[in-house]
């Protein structure tokens, strides 16, 4: 699970191209089901999901905004949550700061 957004550096209240490339065993993953769940570690900032399309060749992405923390704290995490037709459900985290 490869996870990136854009455009960098990733500002709050600006729409983000969220990405995810997905492989298994060096074959692109074209048939999930693939959402990010965005939260603020230690802070509830709001229910902030992003539902990914497939596009091409293990290539998932969708857009979203992440909101403006009113105590400025600006380190986010995405959570990647991909359910494969078997039903299996992977998730993969990722940290990041957003510019205010």
């Amino acid at each position: 699970v490869v996870f990136d957004c854009n455009p960098k550096p990733v500002k709050s209240m600006s729409e983000i191209l969220f990405g995810v490339t997905l492989r298994e065993k060096d074959k692109p993953v074209q048939d999930a089901s693939v959402e990010i769940y965005l939260t603020m570690p230690g802070m509830f900032m709001g229910d902030n999901r992003i539902l990914l399309m497939h596009k091409e060749k293990g290539r998932y992405e969708g857009k979203g905004v992440i909101a403006r923390c009113p105590s400025g704290k600006r380190i986010w995490k995405a959570d990647v949550i991909i359910v494969h037709p078997s039903k299996k459900t992977t998730h993969a985290s990722y940290v990041f700061e957003v510019k205010n």
